[in-house]
This record gives structure tokens, sequence and C-alpha cells, in this order.
């Protein structure tokens, strides 16, 4: 099982510096995200408790999605 910890470490740092949206955003065609710095925050406590559980890699997935969006 490959750990997530570079990926963890890499977004945490990011999400720390970025403009956290105050508004929904539309982060695709599927998913639209209501409150930004919840999402951040469930969704970083998922993956460090699940860390390389392919089961919780949508959770790493979505993750990154919205670091390229808000880039």
């Amino acid at each position: 099982m490959k750990n997530w910890d570079k990926d963890i470490q890499e977004l945490e740092s990011y999400f720390l510096k970025a403009a956290i949206p105050t508004q929904p955003i539309k982060l695709n065609k599927y998913s639209t995200i209501k409150d930004c710095d919840l999402f951040i925050k469930s969704h970083l406590a998922t993956v460090k408790a699940n860390n390389g559980n392919q089961t919780y890699l949508s959770y790493l997935n979505q993750l990154q999605e919205l670091k390229d969006f808000l880039k």
C-alpha cells in the first residue's frame, strides 16, 4: 500500500497559503462545493486517517482537483 504523505503535505501547504473561496464553487460537471473550508478540512482529515487506502483515494483526488481549480 502506497502512502500519501508527500501528497498530503503538499496539499496542506498549498491550502494554508491559498485564498479559499467563501462562495460555492462548481468544481466539475458533477461536484459543487458549498463550503470550501469545511470541504478541505474534512477531506484532509479523511485522507490522513486512511493514508494509502485505495478506498479513500477519491478524497485525495478531489483535494488535488480543488487545488488545480484554485490555481
